[in-house]
């Protein structure tokens, strides 16, 4: 079971090493670091107080913004992604009442990780991704929250069933 606390720039080094080894594409510090001045809800997924993953959270007008979600290269594949991105879904319900995704076409474990939980795809980006050398697809996800007042599941708040 995971622990989750609000990111803090002393996270910083932790958080850029991960998403260094995380993926082929990664962020760079300055966008990380951009999210957290910019009051965005950046969390760290925290699993005997070592940091294992973070996610970061944007919001709009009665919606939210997926920017990131990433777990530690040797954690992945043990459900800490699905148990992070859960307590992100709690957060955003708080405030939204639909969170956005984007995910590479190509990233099959994303994508069955989302769809597993109940976002559904309502479009494409085409050539959003840098690609070595040319560029991919990214799959717009959205699953709708109700808000924190009519929830019954605090367990789970958001659904595709409105």
């Amino acid at each position: 079971m995971l622990n989750f606390r609000p990111m803090t720039e002393n996270d910083l080094p932790v958080v850029c090493s991960i998403e260094q080894s995380a993926g082929h594409y990664p962020w760079h510090e300055s966008h990380i670091q951009s999210s957290l001045s910019s009051g965005y809800t950046c969390i760290v997924a925290l699993q005997n107080k070592l940091i294992i993953g973070y996610g970061i959270l944007m919001y709009g007008v009665d919606e939210a913004e997926l920017l990131i979600l990433t777990v530690k290269k040797n954690e992945q594949k043990k459900g800490y992604g699905r148990q992070l991105l859960k307590y992100l879904m709690e957060q955003a319900a708080q405030e939204a009442r639909r969170i956005f995704l984007e995910v590479r076409q190509s990233n099959r474990a994303a994508l069955f990780l989302y769809r597993g939980i109940g976002f559904l795809p309502v479009g494409i980006r085409k050539n959003y991704y840098p690609d070595g050398d040319g560029r991919e697809d990214a799959v717009v996800m959205m699953l709708e929250c109700p808000s924190a007042m009519a929830m019954t599941d605090k367990s789970f708040p958001c659904s595709n069933k409105e």
